[in-house]
């Protein structure tokens, strides 16, 4: 009793944490603008921080996408594209691949959490060894409460360095 009692309890778990390609494919499905509102890194250009990044997804086939990148680096706006290719990773994880040219090689996304309501997701990323995070929110959601984008972002990376603020503007 006692041993079927903890294996549901465990299953239950794992399955409420679990996320899908599925789920990849709703958090990108979206025409607002989506922020990066946390990441556990800093990310520089010419010793100035990228602060206010948000990407424009596009899909252009079912699991291919464009992303155009923008951020903001000592008061200047820039923008980036990007290519992106979902796909199931070997431990059965859903994965976003971004890359500067289509089907190249890129950095691996990892989607570990997406919230249908509050309209976040977390990555996780592997970078010269080091785990890294990112928290992403749709704009209708970057300046709202979102505790359980927060909870799961928390449990995979304890740096969190702000990249959206009040001072980007309205979303």
């Amino acid at each position: 009793m006692y041993s079927s009692t903890l294996t549901l309890l465990i299953a239950t778990i794992v399955g409420a944490n679990a996320v899908s390609l599925l789920d990849l494919m709703k958090a990108l499905h979206t025409y607002q603008k989506i922020w990066i509102r946390y990441r556990s890194y800093e990310k520089h250009s010419f010793g100035h921080k990228h602060k206010c990044v948000y990407s424009e997804v596009r899909m252009y086939d079912l699991r291919h996408y464009l992303l155009t990148q923008h951020y903001e680096v000592d008061g200047k706006w820039r923008t980036m594209q990007n290519y992106a290719t979902l796909f199931q990773g070997k431990g059965g994880e859903p994965v976003m691949r971004v890359s500067f040219k289509p089907g190249k090689y890129g950095v691996d996304h990892r989607l570990v959490f997406w919230h249908p309501v509050e309209h976040c997701f977390v990555f996780t990323r592997g970078v010269e060894g080091t785990n890294q995070c990112e928290m992403w929110v749709w704009s209708d959601h970057v300046r709202k409460h979102v505790p359980q984008c927060q909870l799961a972002y928390k449990r995979h990376c304890i740096a969190q360095y702000p990249v959206y603020t009040h001072a980007c503007g309205n979303p």
